[in-house]
């Protein structure tokens, strides 16, 4: 009789929970992991590795990936050729720009590695959900982009034990303020059979400022129709917002025709206190950083139900959009502008843009 009961209790399906039932983490949990933002990059690269393993990732299944030489090389040189020219056309004396080229030289030995995280689901489909963890010099950088860093983990703590189908990974990028020298490396060392793994992949930026927003020209047409969804299925704002001048690491997904969605979450206003002292945790709002974390909840239930990547054909032809009948039409971005200096990224790298009629992925 007991082996007859143990036999049935093995045969039954685990009663896991599921994704749609997350219960997110308390404002004031998500606001403690913001507040503890290093100053060095050195040191966030650290406690990002530190916070994965707290919030329940085995040590093997969390590690530091040094970024790509051959890639750094070129760019280097690049950023050197520009200070030089920019300061000799500014008149710089040799000696200043000789200790400009140094201070650059300084800042790169100090990029870390890309933190990578990995959470195996049932199949080995994959959805990533990355976040730069560097700052700019002189910055606390708690909204750009500590905030996002610790939504990763707080996605983590929430996901470890439901029952998902894909295999999620969590990627913390080093220098992205140098450049975007850290996807760059991670989309350069993807093999053929990883990336075409990979269904989805969503990057947080200068989350905790503002109500979320979505970036149109830095993600894919066919993965925001997929996140418009879930966000009004978790009743989270999302605006679908398009600026031009500023890069991100989406753009370096997105070049390497991955499905990418690129959320945000500050206004225009605010970008002035970005890349200096005032990016502290006085600027982060809780009710908003809440609402960034519900979302990433939502989006993560959202893209574990497809099977394949979103492409936007194929979301296309799932949602019906365009069809009369479904009473679905395309998403289309209201534009803004920046002033200054324009988050998510550094003006001097382009973004990706989609095809003339948006539906690139």
């Amino acid at each position: 009789m007991l082996t007859t009961v143990l036999a049935l209790l093995l045969a039954a399906p685990r009663q896991e929970p599921r994704l749609l039932d997350l219960e997110p983490l308390a404002a004031d949990e998500l606001m403690a992991m913001a507040r503890e933002a290093p100053l060095t990059n050195s040191a966030r690269e650290h406690k990002l590795v530190e916070l994965f393993r707290s919030a329940g990732a085995a040590a093997e299944d969390v590690r530091s990936v040094p970024l790509d030489a051959e890639l750094l090389r070129p760019r280097r040189d690049a950023a050197v050729a520009e200070v030089r020219a920019r300061m000799e056309a500014e008149r710089a004396t040799p000696d200043a720009i000789a200790a400009a080229i140094t201070a650059l030289d300084a800042r790169w030995a100090d990029l870390g590695g890309n933190v990578f995280t990995i959470l195996p689901g049932r199949t080995k489909r994959v959805i990533a959900f990355a976040a730069h963890y560097d700052t700019a010099r002189g910055s606390p950088g708690v909204v750009d982009n500590w905030a996002s860093c610790t939504l990763l983990v707080a996605l983590h703590r929430a996901l470890r034990d439901t029952g998902h189908d894909h295999t999620f990974w969590f990627v913390g990028f080093a220098g992205q303020e140098e450049g975007c020298l850290g996807s760059a490396s991670w989309v350069g060392k993807l093999r053929d059979k990883q990336g075409a793994k990979i269904d989805a992949v969503v990057t947080l930026d200068c989350a905790g400022a503002a109500a979320p927003k979505a970036w149109w020209s830095g993600s894919s047409a066919g993965i925001l129709e997929v996140v418009s969804d879930a966000a009004r299925r978790a009743q989270v704002p999302l605006e679908i917002v398009d600026f031009a001048g500023a890069g991100s690491d989406s753009s370096e997904i997105k070049q390497a025709l991955l499905p990418v969605a690129s959320l945000i979450g500050i206004d225009p206003a605010q970008a002035e206190l970005l890349h200096g002292p005032r990016d502290t945790i006085a600027l982060v709002d809780p009710k908003r950083l809440s609402q960034m974390h519900v979302l990433t909840l939502a989006v993560a239930a959202e893209l574990d139900r497809h099977p394949e990547p979103l492409r936007w054909d194929y979301v296309q032809a799932k949602l019906r959009l365009g069809d009369p009948a479904s009473g679905r039409k395309p998403l289309a971005p209201v534009p803004v502008a920046w002033p200054g200096r324009v988050p998510p990224g550094p003006p001097s790298v382009t973004p990706a843009r989609d095809d003339s009629d948006g539906r690139s992925p």
